[in-house]
C-alpha cells in the first residue's frame, strides 16, 4: 500500500520543489495551490 500526500502551497515553486521531494522518497501526491482547491481534492477521494 501506497501512501498519497494532498499536497497544499500556493507558491508554485515550493509547491513543485515539495513534490519533486515527495516522489524521490516514494510518496504518490497531489498537488493543488489552494484550501478551496484542496477541499474538492480531497472529496474526490475515495
Amino acid at each position: 500500500m501506497s501512501i498519497n500526500v494532498l499536497l497544499v502551497e500556493d507558491d508554485r515553486s515550493l509547491r513543485e520543489a515539495l513534490g519533486e521531494t515527495l516522489e524521490l522518497a516514494g510518496y504518490g501526491y497531489q498537488a493543488v495551490g489552494s484550501a478551496e482547491e484542496a477541499l474538492v481534492a480531497a472529496e474526490a477521494q475515495p
